[in-house]
């Protein structure tokens, strides 16, 4: 911790309707571990994010569907990190995920990590906040290497920029009112 408490690095995305949302970058430890907080790529792995949370155009079945997460776009092999600690429930392979982890964290929630070249870790495995538990690839159905990343809670996909950025703002208030009690 510095001088001025722990540095927080957030990244800003903006999309073709203006600004997607914005989250952490690995590295930030102000966060409750138990929660996913720890973004899923290295700072200088991360390119691009190429597809949003929500309706688009299906970019190979080119039909109107849900996407239930981001992708980050990186080069094959770049590291995969947990976003919180937690438990893997399933390291498998299917079809449209490709190679891809489940993690289960605290509260309900659980993250997902999709078209990975390597899985690095085993099915019933506890997961450290930050570990290394796989490679960007590009197994299953996608157009380039990327990782897919959806956050579900109590069994509900939801927005991973909205959940971190709810996230943020939770901490923001916090850290708001010690520093005006420490006054």
């Amino acid at each position: 911790m510095g001088k001025y408490g722990i540095v927080v690095f957030c990244v800003f995305f903006m999309g073709m309707q203006g600004l997607v949302g914005q989250y952490l970058l690995a590295g930030s430890d102000f966060i409750d571990q138990g929660q996913p907080s720890y973004f899923p790529l290295a700072k200088k792995d991360f390119k691009r994010l190429s597809s949003s949370y929500g309706n688009r155009i299906h970019p190979l079945h080119h039909i109107p569907k849900k996407h239930h997460g981001i992708d980050l776009v990186a080069n094959s092999g770049s590291s995969v990190y947990a976003a919180a600690k937690g438990l893997v429930i399933k390291a498998s392979y299917e079809k449209g995920y490709g190679n891809h982890i489940v993690i289960q964290h605290i509260n309900g929630t659980k993250t997902l990590y999709g078209h990975l070249e390597l899985m690095l870790i085993d099915e019933g495995a506890i997961t450290e906040r930050g570990q290394t538990i796989g490679t960007v690839g590009e197994t299953g159905q996608v157009t380039g290497p990327h990782l897919h990343f959806e956050i579900w809670r109590l069994n509900t996909k939801v927005n991973p920029l909205l959940f971190w950025e709810q996230l943020i703002q939770q901490r923001k208030s916090v850290i708001t009112h010690n520093s005006v009690l420490s006054r």
